[in-house]
């Protein structure tokens, strides 16, 4: 069955959260309290708060906010945007962050621009295990290299309520996006996932082995609406792998690529470059048969 259109479930995403949202400090203090000494332990035992700052009368307004933030994921509001903060939490914050996910029903969970790193970004992946409510996660801008991304993968493999992973903007080379894509053969709640700007592609003349395990995951994952790869190195060889996927797969709507001829695409373009005719192909015999589906090139 295809999913709804991406742009219905994003408003009604937004809508839902929106409606969800806790915006008072007093309210959000007294869900906060019944977890107050679980989590300001929690600070101290991953190095977040010091032993020097025990007295939460010198923390400075910034450090506060970020407490508040994370203190919102203990309490289990809905949307926690823990961006914009003027201060990265680091791995140290993330694992903060991750000890409150074992059991917080928060929903939407915004880490953009935090430097967790892979050490932050793994403690996290060992929390989604159990997690059954999370369902949007984003991580972009994080120095989150092939590690992180590979106890992310491993993750993905049990978690079933992340629909949205957002990991655009780090440090992914072809290992851990190869273990991202295998992840996908078995998960089947993953609806979105953006890769673009990190370094997966091509290795010379062959595909990466992130492409081919991709081109294989698609053929039989029924879940992942859209997917975000441009502004990485992807080729003639990939392209052609991802469209042999493409053509066995009725859920991708949306495949984001780099535009063909770019310094991004490996191969110069033309229309008679192997990986643009496969993928132009595939999208054509695809919407011939009644699928969704569109190959933007970025």
């Amino acid at each position: 069955m295809l999913l709804p259109p991406l742009k219905l479930q994003r408003a009604a995403f937004r809508a839902n959260f929106q409606s969800a949202e806790i915006t008072d400090d007093v309210q959000l203090f007294k869900l906060m309290l019944p977890h107050l000494t679980f989590f300001l332990d929690a600070t101290k035992r991953c190095g977040f708060v010091s032993e020097e700052l025990k007295d939460l009368n010198k923390l400075g307004g910034v450090e506060l906010k970020a407490l508040q933030g994370m203190a919102a994921v203990f309490a289990g509001q809905a949307w926690c945007d823990l961006n914009h903060l003027n201060l990265k939490i680091g791995n140290s914050g993330a694992k903060v962050v991750a000890e409150a996910l074992k059991s917080s029903t928060t929903r939407f969970l915004n880490l953009y621009n935090n430097d967790i790193g892979d050490e932050g970004a793994e403690a996290l992946a060992a929390s989604l295990k159990s997690n059954g409510n999370l369902s949007r996660l984003h991580l972009e801008g994080n120095n989150i290299g092939d590690g992180g991304a590979e106890a992310l993968a491993a993750s993905l493999k049990s978690n079933g309520s992340l629909q949205t992973l957002w990991l655009h903007s780090n440090n992914i080379g072809d290992g851990g996006a190869e273990a991202l894509a295998q992840s996908l053969k078995s998960n089947r709640s993953l609806e979105w996932l953006d890769l673009h700007s990190n370094n997966i592609g091509d290795r010379g003349a062959e595909a990466s082995h992130f492409e081919e395990a991709l081109a294989q995951s698609l053929k039989s994952n029924g879940s992942l609406g859209e997917l975000s790869l441009h502004s990485n190195n992807i080729g003639d060889r990939g392209a052609e792998a991802l469209a042999a996927g493409l053509l066995q797969n009725r859920s991708l709507q949306y495949l984001r690529l780099s535009p063909f001829g770019s310094s991004l695409w490996l191969c110069v373009g033309s229309r008679g470059t192997p990986g643009r005719q496969a993928l132009e192909e595939a999208e054509k015999i695809k919407k011939e048969r009644g699928d969704d589906v569109c190959i933007y090139r970025e």
